[in-house]
């Protein structure tokens, strides 16, 4: 008698597809069918135990993530999840631990259709019909992370008012959604954002047929050829590398800055050719609350006078969104030791003044300085002819020749 039980098939590592019958779990991969790129678990960081599904370049020796799914909630044992194909024909990764799905494709698909995941050559996951190749339900390429890849699109949809936008990492160790997003505006220019893409920061300026007034270098066009298009349907700008053997992307950076790169075969890294904005202090809060940014410096953030660096851990991977704290914690705050002395103003020069002041309708410094004292949400004041004050956290601080004060305890 013969006996037969169903199983899943792990998919190899000379296959570009992942298919209802096979799977990708532990150390296991695809690799695009003509070994471009990689689709597996991998890590930034082996002490953190965060493993995450990515695509990575197979030809380049250092780890590059180009995409990744998972990108805020990292699996602690890749042994114990599965990238599979679910009863619904989405693509799934699965928990086995906790027994939960981590992330989805999420597309709507009509269970008259079997479905198979392909990694291309050009690094998209495409998620398509099985039976037919040109019925394709969901791919990479149009839900990009923070790398901008030749084929790619970077686009507003006029009719649905989606936005196909790349997001930051984190920080260097960390792919979770970061602050910073670039994106193309309903008005045909692109833009950087942060806060959840609340406030812009940078914009390229108007399409002139082969360049963005504010990205010269694009004109030059020896590495690539960009194409932008306003139609009723979509804004949409792309780029092709004029040489197939040359490697190129573009990434938002955790420094919230575009960068264009090349990797250099010869060096084994990755060489910067442009970057907007060109200066780091133009991006908004850089260095964080009470953080002040220095153009001049190698580390452009330090913490101005009476505080200290929130998250030195998180500084050190290049994320200064946390900004800095004070060593001494405000009289008004609750400090009643009468080893205390009152809140004072310790006057700080040459720097640019934050943004986000309110105005006060003062006659003299001395009016604004107690207005700023009355308040202990009140963190700093200016005056120059008018009163300017500043609430909660100071952000934008930059080394110029301007003149505040920021409030904090002075020790006896």
């Amino acid at each position: 008698m013969l006996f037969l039980i169903s199983l899943t098939i792990c998919a190899s590592h000379e296959s570009d597809s992942i298919t209802i019958n096979q799977s990708l779990t532990g150390d296991q991969k695809i690799t695009s069918k003509g070994g471009y790129f990689v689709l597996g678990f991998f890590t930034e960081d082996n002490s953190s135990r965060r493993f995450y599904i990515g695509i990575w370049y197979k030809r380049v020796t250092k780890l590059t993530p180009v995409w990744v799914a998972n990108r805020a909630t990292p699996v602690s044992d890749p042994t114990k999840a599965l990238l599979h194909i679910s009863h619904d024909g989405n693509l799934v990764l699965r928990d086995q631990l906790v027994k939960s799905v981590l992330w989805s494709t999420n597309a709507t698909i009509s269970s008259q259709y079997s479905t198979v995941a392909v990694l291309q050559d050009n690094g998209n996951l495409v998620l398509r019909e099985g039976e037919n190749s040109s019925n394709v339900f969901w791919q990479s390429i149009e839900n990009p992370t923070h790398t901008w890849l030749p084929g790619a699109k970077i686009a507003f949809n006029k009719r649905t008012g989606v936005s196909q936008r790349l997001t930051s990492w984190k920080n260097s160790g960390n792919p979770a959604p970061g602050l910073f997003s670039y994106e193309m505006g309903q008005n045909g220019q692109l833009q950087i954002f942060k806060w959840n893409m609340s406030k812009s920061y940078w914009t390229s300026g108007s399409w002139d047929g082969s360049s963005f007034s504010q990205v010269p270098e694009m004109s030059g066009g020896y590495l690539s050829n960009y194409t932008y298009a306003n139609n009723y349907e979509e804004i949409s700008f792309s780029f092709s590398a004029k040489d197939n053997a040359s490697i190129i992307r573009h990434i938002l950076d955790v420094s919230g800055q575009m960068k264009m790169l090349m990797w250099a075969e010869g060096v084994q890294e990755w060489t910067q050719f442009w970057s907007e904005p060109k200066a780091q202090c133009q991006v908004t809060a850089f260095c964080g609350p009470f953080g002040s940014c220095n153009e001049q410096r190698l580390h452009k953030c330090t913490c101005v006078k009476g505080f200290s660096e929130r998250s030195p851990k998180d500084w050190d991977l290049s994320d200064f969104s946390g900004g800095c704290t004070r060593n001494t914690p405000l009289q008004c705050a609750g400090n009643t030791s009468a080893y205390v002395k009152q809140d004072k103003f310790l006057p700080i020069s040459s720097v640019r003044l934050p943004i986000d002041a309110q105005q006060f309708q003062a006659g003299n410094v001395d009016e604004c300085e107690q207005a700023c004292l009355n308040n202990c949400s009140c963190t700093a004041y200016s005056y120059e002819i008018t009163c300017s004050l500043w609430y909660g956290g100071l952000l934008n601080l930059q080394d110029r020749l301007w003149r505040k004060a920021v409030r904090r305890n002075t020790l006896p």
